[in-house]
């Protein structure tokens, strides 16, 4: 990943709250994208995984 040096990440932090918190929410074991796990630790990884990806500083592994 090489982020863009003039993004500035501050300026855009809503907008990554909402994208994540509109698809992200674990409800018991499930999330509501579909992901699944009795492990808490997974559902937290999950969530910083995506907030991650929606700030542009990660990108999605191929699930191959």
């Amino acid at each position: 990943m090489n982020p863009d040096p003039k993004f500035d990440l501050t300026e855009h932090i809503d907008l990554v709250h909402y994208e994540v918190e509109s698809k992200h929410q674990t409800l018991g074991v499930a999330c509501t994208c579909g992901f699944r796990s009795h492990v808490k630790r997974d559902h937290t990884k999950h969530i910083v995984t995506e907030t991650l990806i929606a700030a542009g500083l990660a990108e999605r592994e191929d699930p191959r």
